[in-house]
């Protein structure tokens, strides 16, 4: 069973984590996500990690996952993209707040922001999407 789901609403995606996240998880998405034909039309992705119970991954794995979501997050035309992300337990935010800290070094070409709630994910994007 997948540890996550995709739910497709326009130029929106939310993907939802549960259970435990892996390395594998993460390829597997990735190539999920930019095998589906919606994904040229995309402008926001909300990653909502509220029921990810935890994240296994050495500091090189989370780093090597930013490398692949990176590269996979270039096909297409991904020149402008919002991506949010609402994190759960203290565990689980050190782990993505590592992954986030490693992403923003290294890409500056995407927004992202961390929120504590859905709702204000959606506000954010939906005043960033206006101005494009």
């Amino acid at each position: 069973m997948k540890n996550y789901s995709f739910q497709w609403d326009h130029r929106k995606l939310t993907i939802t984590f549960r259970g435990v996240l892996t390395f594998e998880d993460v390829v597997n998405l990735c190539n999920e996500r930019i095998a589906d034909e919606r994904y040229d039309s995309l402008r926001y992705i909300l990653n909502d990690f509220t029921n990810l119970e935890g994240v296994i991954g050495s500091e090189v794995q989370v780093k090597n996952a930013f490398i692949y979501v990176n590269q996979s997050q270039r096909f297409g035309r991904r020149d402008k993209m919002l991506l949010g992300y609402v994190l759960g337990s203290p565990e689980v935010r050190a782990k993505l707040e590592e992954f986030l800290r490693h992403a923003n070094e290294k890409d500056h070409s995407w927004e992202r922001r961390v929120f504590d709630t859905i709702e204000e994910s959606d506000a954010w994007a939906e005043d960033r999407l206006k101005e494009w």
